[in-house]
């Protein structure tokens, strides 16, 4: 019954489209930033390899905005990452037998 639902909105959203031909336009997309990003890369020698903050710099170029990551292997090290980041943040252990275990308590909230 769930699948038969979720046909029938997919069937309604198709149905209303205004046009289906016509590519939509986005006010937080900056492609010209995004082209000076992957010129600037190319342009480095490294080829496209980016890194974490450039990954998230290009992301965000497009809409998409990416929460920062930062390494906590103590706990003056996670008030430090917490400060840097700001509040809240989300805690999440790395060791291989916690990832994908939230049951064991490998994610800590605020």
């Amino acid at each position: 019954v769930r699948a038969l639902a979720h046909s029938v909105e997919y069937a309604q959203w198709r149905r209303d489209a205004a046009d289906p031909g016509k590519v939509p336009e986005y006010d937080d997309i900056d492609e010209k930033a995004a082209a000076a990003l992957v010129d600037r890369q190319l342009t480095s020698g490294q080829g496209l390899t980016l890194g974490q903050d450039e990954t998230c710099d290009l992301l965000g170029t497009y809409g998409i905005h990416v929460h920062r990551a930062l390494p906590a292997p103590s706990p003056d090290a996670a008030a430090g990452a917490a400060r840097s980041l700001g509040y809240p943040v989300a805690l999440k252990a790395t060791a291989p037998h916690l990832r994908h275990r939230a049951d064991l308590g490998g994610v800590r909230l605020d």
